[in-house]
């Protein structure tokens, strides 16, 4: 049997022989929460916060078990410093991503076990490991049975003993005070995050303790159903904390609360059972890709919000920060700052425009039902007002007094709340949506690498000889810094970042851009992706369109492809397109070189092949030349005839791959000369080495004119940006190609 010394034979302390001291570990070791840095590489900029402390069962945290604490910070050093060096000690845990996926793994076997009804984890037999790998397909929320627990606690109180948090002299609403409440069921706050089920308990209770306070309480918004099962991936984690944990428990002296089970009774056929119903689940439940036409839409919106509304919003933020001491000065200063916001963006002159923020509803986010009355009242006397009733027929409506419908309809008056606002107010939009819009930008026009982005420091852009470089940190392949090709729209969103987080990083010395501070506005602002994407797309009407979509990696890349295929587009994408003409040759083989890349390359090029036959095939006029008819003849099969179908109905076009490959050539429309079977007929075909190659490099509109495999396309005349010679997508010989032909792309016989 291994143990200590045996783990850290380097140790020469008859007090101590476990080490506390690591290159990776920036935090004293006894704290509850770590701050740690890479282990693999110490060129890595980025750190991650581990936190061993939490609500571990009813009443109790991990810190109030003797041990349980310093037995998760031992399992994480043994997996790190000796993961790989031990057999059966699951494999090196060498990334930040894995250091605190390993740490919340512990902690959900922990709570499973107190769960189970036992006071400690070697109280755990053999007996009940099946029930602790069931456990672990479903989401906590759903294995642990909390929201169940969460309505017997709430129903254990009367309403008057609910625990409340709620601030005096202040427009918060009040809310339910969930840290007390969830320490007395037993609930980690992240496992019920997007639990439909719990939100929906806590917004019952504080309609209930609205009405019986006589006060607004907080309306929450419902988050997406993410279902009972949990994902493969994070099921193969606890998983293979499992196996670490009890291996690492035989270790003499290792831990105080080892697991007692023998790594044996981990039944594999039960995992590899589960892992396949949750893989055909996640199958059944893959959102389809988002059409064309919308997720254009998505991006022109955040590149409104970066190059138009960003000037307009710093403004109005820094006029008030200049003023910000005249107006604490008087009563109500973020009310008379909220009423002069109302009233100066009324005319704004983006009023109106796709997704603008504008007329603003004011300083802070609107509470709904905001109000010294209960919502239901306050929303009836504002219908009744809009209506034209008198006070005193809307007092014996509402059951309240002519004097106080009277002050109700002034205060709306007098502070510009019957004005027509977009009901985004300055907060929202500048700690919000204009740092989402950014990010939207720079995952989009980085082929979604999401790790490398959230690491961008605030000089990441450099322009050498006249061209743009973004240099970012690549973790998953390189680990080291890289540069990147980059245009114009990517260093205005990175110059935004760097202004929203200006304050911050001045206070603190961090280099982040996704952390902001401002005067206006308490305590320092993170970012959280999926939680103010939902808010976006339905302040910028987009929210049906995107149901149950996933912003993923996959799908960052797919956006990439998309915007190279669609540069040219017209039609209510202009703040995007001016820009997306600009892509490029080199851009593209950088960011999209992988295999998998140019296979997504390839079907959004099929995609984009099929919407310009189909237009073709519905006597599209702008669509024309020597390769049009030919289109449709040679796609017949998989088109549907459809009198109003346009190129944005992408689900009006049948399934399957295609043979055809295009560029976009000097000639300003679209060549398919580099498809296998139409090389021969090419007008610029020449012969290299016994082969015979296009040669778009040579294209030009006389050239092309009468080529076989020419398609004019209007709106690529009127919007095309002349390209060097570098600047050509799928350039022969180029890896993209061999990518796609590697998925399938072959030359007829």
């Amino acid at each position: 049997m291994l143990n200590v010394i045996d783990l850290f034979p380097q140790i020469e302390n008859d007090v101590d022989t476990f080490p506390r001291k690591f290159d990776w570990l920036e935090s004293p070791y006894f704290n509850n929460s770590w701050t740690v840095l890479d282990p693999e590489n110490v060129n890595n900029p980025d750190k991650r916060k581990l936190n061993f402390d939490g609500v571990l069962a009813p009443d109790l945290n991990f810190s109030d078990v003797d041990g349980l604490i310093d037995d998760m910070k031992k399992s994480l050093v043994v997996s790190v410093e000796r993961g790989q060096t031990i057999k059966d000690f699951g494999g090196k845990v060498r990334s930040l991503s894995m250091m605190q996926h390993h740490v919340n793994c512990i902690k959900r076997l922990l709570r499973t076990v107190w769960n189970m009804g036992y006071q400690s984890i070697s109280e755990v037999t053999d007996d009940d490991v099946e029930d602790i790998i069931d456990s672990f397909s479903k989401r906590e929320s759903i294995a642990l049975s909390l929201p169940t627990k969460l309505s017997q606690k709430l129903e254990s109180f009367d309403l008057a003993s609910i625990p409340v948090k709620h601030i005096d002299n202040t427009r918060m609403p009040a809310t339910i005070d969930r840290k007390k409440i969830y320490l007395s069921c037993g609930i980690n706050n992240y496992a019920v995050r997007n639990c439909v089920r719990c939100r929906d308990i806590i917004q019952n209770y504080h309609d209930k303790l609205s009405a019986h306070y006589k006060v607004a309480f907080e309306q929450t918004e419902p988050p997406k159903d993410k279902g009972i099962l949990l994902n493969e991936k994070s099921f193969t984690e606890n998983i293979k904390a499992l196996r670490i944990f009890s291996y690492q428990s035989k270790v003499d002296g290792l831990f105080i609360n080892p697991l007692k089970v023998d790594p044996k009774s981990i039944n594999n056929d039960q995992i590899s059972r589960l892992h396949q119903t949750l893989v055909d689940a996640h199958a059944r439940k893959r959102t389809r890709n988002i059409e064309v036409e919308t997720f254009l839409k998505l991006m022109d919106s955040a590149a409104r919000y970066v190059v138009d509304y960003s000037d307009e919003l710093f403004d109005l933020h820094d006029s008030l920060v200049s003023e910000q001491y005249d107006y604490e000065s008087k009563s109500s200063p973020q009310k008379l700052m909220g009423t002069w916001l109302r009233n100066e963006t009324q005319n704004n002159k983006f009023v109106s425009a796709p997704a603008s923020p504008f007329p603003l509803s004011g300083l802070n986010t609107a509470i709904k039902g905001q109000s010294t009355f209960a919502p239901d009242i306050s929303e009836k006397m504002i219908k009744l007002i809009a209506e034209g009733i008198e006070d005193q027929e809307i007092a014996s409506i509402v059951g309240l007094t002519r004097q106080q419908v009277g002050n109700f309809r002034r205060n709306r008056k007098l502070y510009g709340r019957d004005l027509d606002t977009t009901r985004v107010s300055l907060y929202d939009a500048f700690h919000s949506y204009l740092p989402l819009s950014c990010t939207l930008i720079l995952l989009a026009f980085t082929a979604g690498r999401e790790s490398s982005v959230y690491g961008l420091k605030p000089d990441c852009i450099k322009e050498t000889q006249g061209e743009l470089w973004i240099e970012m940190y690549v973790h998953k392949t390189l680990r080291k810094p890289e540069r990147f090709p980059a245009i114009a729209l990517m260093q205005k969103a990175v110059d935004v970042l760097t202004r929203l987080s200006e304050l911050h990083r001045k206070e603190t010395g961090e280099a982040t851009l996704f952390k902001f501070k401002s005067p206006l506005f308490k305590n320092t602002v993170g970012f959280r992706f999926d939680e103010t994407i939902s808010r976006f797309l339905k302040v910028s009407g987009l929210s049906d369109q995107f149901d149950n979509f996933n912003f993923s990696e996959h799908q960052f890349r797919r956006f990439f492809a998309i915007m190279y295929f669609y540069r040219y587009e017209s039609g209510d994408f202009e703040a995007l397109s001016h820009h997306l003409r600009h892509l490029t040759y080199e851009m593209t083989i950088i960011y999209l070189s992988e295999i998998e890349s140019g296979a997504i390359l390839k079907s959004v090029q099929d995609e984009k092949i099929k919407r310009l036959a189909s237009r073709v095939q519905n006597n599209d006029t702008s669509i024309s030349g020597p390769m049009a008819d030919e289109l449709v003849n040679d796609l017949k099969n998989q088109l549907i005839t459809e009198s109003e179908q346009h190129e944005g109905q992408v689900n009006l076009l049948a399934e399957g791959e295609t043979d055809l490959v295009i560029d976009f050539p000097h000639a300003r429309g679209i060549c398919f000369g580099r498809t296998p079977r139409f090389i021969e007929r090419a007008k610029c075909k020449v012969m290299r080495e016994g082969e015979v190659l296009v040669s778009i490099l040579s294209s030009s509109e006389a050239l092309c004119a009468y080529c076989p495999n020419y398609l004019s396309v209007n709106e690529i005349k009127g919007n095309y940006v002349a390209q060097d010679t570098s600047d050509k997508i799928f350039t022969v010989g180029g890896n993209l190609l061999k990518a796609a032909i590697k998925k399938g792309v072959q030359a007829d016989a």
